[in-house]
């Protein structure tokens, strides 16, 4: 995916102070293969304070997904108001191997890595992450176990949310919902959910700094 950056959007005073969720932090994530739908169910409810009356729900790259997702399972608590995705990206199936080959071994092809690209999603997780395990064992096998267990987590929880994105249904909300591209982004399983597109004509390593000084920020809001 092209780099961003996420600083000028960050500091942004137009934002308030909005509560950022890491789906890669759900401990589960690490373990079995779970649905975005399932991640969602983990943040809900402690995302809604008790003086909550609504919320927007705002996603970008490959979170756009799980934002959907956050954003129906909120829903069920209070009214979400707004869902807004930000250069939403989509990933393959034959992107999911590429996640798995340079994971295990730096690099976009590995000959050594089983073919996960079509397999059903679970079984794809399980291969996957076994891969990965047999890699850090035989090239860091002098790391500690403590470290070598904490990468192994961590390299397995980026390829479960992959995976997870990459094999989701996206809901359909009964909300107001608003994608903004890059001009490196296409973002076409998104279109049709939108009811309101805008590109900005900047790559995506300039996306936010431009967001944040054009006229979209208050449409958005």
């Amino acid at each position: 995916m092209p780099r961003k950056t996420y600083r000028a959007f960050d500091s942004s005073p137009l934002w308030g102070t909005p509560v950022k969720v890491d789906p890669l932090r759900a401990p589960a994530l690490a373990e079995r293969l779970l649905t975005l739908a399932d991640l969602a169910s983990c943040y809900a409810e402690e995302l809604i304070g008790p003086d909550d009356e609504e919320c927007t729900v705002m996603g970008y790259c490959l979170g756009a997904g799980f934002a959907l997702a956050l954003a129906e399972a909120v829903s069920c608590r209070i009214p979400v108001t707004k869902v807004v995705l930000l250069d939403p990206a989509e990933l393959s199936r034959e992107q999911c191997q590429i996640v798995l080959n340079r994971l295990a071994g730096g690099r976009d092809t590995d000959p050594d890595a089983p073919d996960i690209r079509d397999i059903p999603a679970d079984q794809a997780f399980s291969l996957g992450t076994a891969h990965l395990k047999t890699r850090l064992d035989e090239t860091l096998a002098n790391l500690p176990d403590a470290a070598r267990a904490e990468l192994l987590r961590m390299n397995t929880s980026w390829f479960g949310f992959v995976l997870a994105s990459a094999t989701a249904e996206l809901p359909r909300l009964d909300v107001d919902l608003r994608s903004v591209f890059s001009r490196d982004v296409q973002g076409s399983g998104f279109i049709p959910l939108s009811d309101g597109v805008d590109r900005l004509d900047v790559p995506a390593s300039e996306f936010f700094s431009a967001l944040c000084g054009s006229d979209l920020v208050a449409a958005l809001r």
